[in-house]
């Protein structure tokens, strides 16, 4: 299958240098063409799939091929440019087309790719760091309405944040069939978790600035258990061999956090509309690693998670226009006949958190 091969790995070496980086990608001995669907064939290769989840997988990673291409034909270009003086910019130009890059630029032009009347579904929805700052359709060689992006520092969330909020919207609204978890190696904010989990045994080389930011602050909380999680299977390991399986633990958080939080997300990956995969972003070379999909996914798919909105004391307080937000909108339910629409289903593991710490609400009514 697809991502047997796509899941094998490649140093960083091999990635920053260019070479041996076909592991990533497509090899057409791996390829099962008379068991492929026709609906499923890729348009370049004539190449057929199983499922439209193969595809989009292997359209990405191809698009990101075309985009270590060009990374390395804009440093040769450097190179030549710092030797023999300045060279025309056709030549970059030619340099793009060879990659693919200018394709959806003369589709957009032409009118082949949509626009606002014709709006284009969404790909993959794409969940990566907001210090990172190469954009994702960049990355992926992918035209900019077929990703939908979120951003967030440390490619991380928590059970009540906006991201699984953002993720939950693009399920329903837009509904992308892949949802990709996109870590990325020497992360600063995972850097600095590990600084804090090694001690003196860390070299003390990170941003003072950004180290002070990010002391106590939930943000690395959320971050230090994918640290432990690393230091626990390399006890040894020195900063560079714990940073490097951090970053890679922290994208199966998230992942796990996804599904295990989320009912939405839960019930379409359960049932197939939905696959969630985790990658890694090699910022040395621009090459992704696709790390497939989680090892027990089957696990965290069969507990599906409470839809129940109720505030336990584990959530965290919200500011004041999000609290008058909440009545606001609890009031045009009730104002147009939906009034009682959040049920309590009585989920077991809801019932506990209840009972052993109570509720958490969000604001004190006070009427006649």
């Amino acid at each position: 299958r697809l991502i047997r091969y796509m899941r094998r790995s490649a140093s960083s070496a091999s990635l920053a240098s260019g070479k041996n980086i076909s592991p990533l990608y497509h090899n057409p001995k791996d390829h099962y063409d008379e068991m492929g669907d026709s609906r499923y064939t890729d348009p370049e290769t004539g190449h057929k799939f199983q499922t439209e989840h193969d595809l989009i997988l292997y359209e990405l990673l191809q698009g990101n091929r075309k985009y270590v291409k060009w990374l390395q034909a804009q440093d040769s270009l450097s190179v030549q440019q710092s030797q023999f003086g300045a060279i025309e910019q056709e030549m970059s130009m030619v340099t793009l087309k060879e990659c693919g890059y200018l394709q959806q630029i003369e589709e957009e032009r032409l009118g082949l790719a949509g626009g606002p009347l014709r709006p284009t579904r969404p790909k993959a929805l794409v969940i990566s760091c907001s210090r990172s700052f190469a954009p994702m359709d960049h990355i992926f060689g992918a035209d900019p309405r077929a990703l939908l992006s979120v951003r967030v520092a440390g490619y991380t969330c928590s059970a009540a944040d906006s991201v699984i909020g953002s993720v939950e919207w693009a399920l329903a609204d837009r509904t992308p069939p892949i949802l990709i978890v996109v870590g990325n190696s020497n992360n600063d904010i995972v850097a600095t978790a590990v600084q804090h989990a090694m001690g003196g045994r860390a070299p003390h080389k990170l941003n003072e600035q950004l180290e002070q930011q990010l002391s106590d602050s939930s943000l690395l909380n959320l971050v230090i258990p994918a640290v432990q999680d690393a230091m626990q299977r390399q006890p040894n390991g020195t900063y560079e061999e714990v940073l490097a399986l951090a970053c890679e633990m922290n994208v199966w958080r998230t992942v796990e956090t996804l599904l295990s939080s989320s009912k939405t997300i839960n019930e379409a990956a359960a049932d197939g509309r939905l696959r969630v995969v985790g990658a890694l972003l090699d910022v040395s070379s621009g090459a992704v690693q696709l790390m497939g999909q989680h090892p027990s996914l089957a696990e965290l798919v069969k507990s599906t998670p409470s839809g129940d909105v109720v505030r336990t004391a584990e959530d965290a307080p919200v500011p004041a226009a999000e609290a008058a937000a909440m009545l606001y909108a609890g009031n045009l339910r009730y104002a147009s006949g939906k009034g009682g629409y959040n049920q309590f289903s009585g989920d077991q593991k809801l019932l506990c958190k209840l009972c052993e710490s109570g509720q958490n609400p969000v604001s004190v009514i006070i009427g006649c």
